[in-house]
């Protein structure tokens, strides 16, 4: 599984290659990206890790901490399930959460949470706004697919659940 996991992300991070640096990517939110900062976002993973599931709060598949990336083994199983496509999706998902735009945005929707009464523990806990900002961050990745000729799986529209794909559906600006 993880030796898998190795060689797919070796082939995106060489399909992801020969997106020119100076390319922009509109990632949403009037904020466009050069491929080349998307390429230094994946570079930036200097570790990855893959955990079980334990300890993981519900509805995160791992934690993205900009330079180092822990994924469960369900996430990774769910998308292995998807060969190359689904890998090149996990990767852009990832990467999106640390475009300026994505994070800005999850900042407002952590905002509106506790504005209406959530708490950091509930946010976590499958909340309106943390499925709104999953969502946000699949959006921005299927732009970056789209910008770099990254092939992925079919796409769900909308916020949804876990039972969509990606999780959590997607969700413009």
């Amino acid at each position: 599984l993880i030796s898998a996991f190795g060689n797919k992300l070796a082939a995106f991070a060489t399909a992801l290659s020969a997106t020119p640096d100076t390319q922009l990517i509109d990632v949403g939110g009037g904020v466009s990206v050069p491929a080349g900062d998307i390429k230094r976002t994946l570079q930036n993973f200097q570790k990855i890790v893959i955990v079980d599931n334990n300890g993981m709060p519900e509805g995160y598949g791992g934690r993205n901490y900009g330079d180092k990336l822990y994924i469960t083994i369900g996430t990774l199983n769910g998308y292995l399930a998807y060969d190359q496509n689904g890998i090149n999706f996990l990767m852009l998902h990832e990467i999106a959460h640390n475009t300026i735009s994505t994070m800005q945005g999850a900042q407002q929707l952590y905002d509106a949470h506790l504005k209406n009464g959530g708490t950091a523990a509930t946010y976590n806990n499958g909340s309106m706004y943390f499925r709104q900002a999953e969502a946000r961050a699949n959006y921005v990745a299927t732009k970056i697919a789209t910008a770099t000729s990254t092939p992925i799986p079919p796409i769900s529209p909308g916020v949804g659940d876990l039972s969509v794909f990606p999780p959590y559906g997607t969700l413009p600006f």
